[in-house]
């Protein structure tokens, strides 16, 4: 369970870092990133966010990637040693590698279809009015980089009034802006998307998400729930003692 809640995290983290990013700001649609004060005496107003205009940086098409080919990534969930000390496991990351697609995404994404046609469907994406915009750009955002990053796969349609994104080896063409937004991002790629967004208290709370193949959670579980009450309903092992108040710090 901790190797799996590590990951959420992970995903929680980059999505937050990537929302509000502000660097290298190029003219684009308006973001929901939230503008720092000038001055350091004044504090934001919690919950309050002013538009920016921002475009991510265009990343290099994955090097001889095939979805017949390429392998998933090895990676060790512990660091190697005796010794194991608990810690949030972040690290800077690589814009180019964002998202990392393999040889199992249609396996992925026909399973997702699949729980998605059924009647639990609501159960397994959901945004809040309040986290809407945030969708929308999260859509808006990934659409962007996967077409730059795997063009053998993705292209954008702009044969119908609204902006599409065509998966070229199914023919599937899914809208950009919808009310689903969510729904359909977490369509494109192998991960589940859960969205934290901030209240008038200062806490993150899971206001969006598309969690359609958790391992040992559901979203309606801990929908709306504020970031520390996830972890700890969950009984992630020394949370309260070693993450809560890294993982606050690093979130505000």
């Amino acid at each position: 369970m901790l190797i799996y809640w590590s990951i959420l995290v992970i995903i929680f983290g980059i999505l937050f870092y990537v929302l509000r990013s502000g660097h290298k700001k190029k003219a684009g649609r308006p973001s929901t990133h939230k503008k720092k004060h000038q001055s350091s005496s004044h504090e934001h107003e919690f919950g309050k966010w002013t538009p920016v205009n921002f475009r991510a940086p265009s990343p290099p098409a994955y090097p001889d990637w095939s979805i017949e080919t390429t392998k998933p990534l090895p990676y060790r969930p512990f660091k190697y040693g005796p010794d194991y000390f608990i810690t949030m496991g972040l690290r800077r990351l690589d814009l180019d590698d964002w998202i990392e697609l393999d040889n199992q995404w249609a396996r992925f994404h026909e399973e997702k279809k699949t729980r998605l046609a059924t009647e639990r469907a609501s159960r397994l994406c959901k945004t809040t009015p309040e986290a809407h915009d945030a969708a929308l750009e999260t859509i808006e955002l990934l659409s962007e980089y996967l077409v730059c990053r795997y063009p053998s796969l993705f292209e954008f349609d702009f044969s119908s009034e609204c902006k599409q994104i065509r998966i070229k080896t199914t023919g599937e063409l899914y809208p950009i802006e919808s009310d689903d937004s969510l729904k359909y991002a977490g369509l494109l790629i192998q991960d589940d998307l859960a969205l934290m967004i901030e209240g008038t208290d200062g806490q993150y709370y899971l206001k969006a998400g598309s969690i359609i193949l958790p391992g040992f959670w559901r979203l309606e579980d801990k929908f709306n729930m504020p970031l520390a009450k996830i972890h700890i309903s969950g009984d992630v092992p020394k949370f309260k003692e070693k993450l809560q108040f890294s993982m606050e710090r690093f979130f505000r």
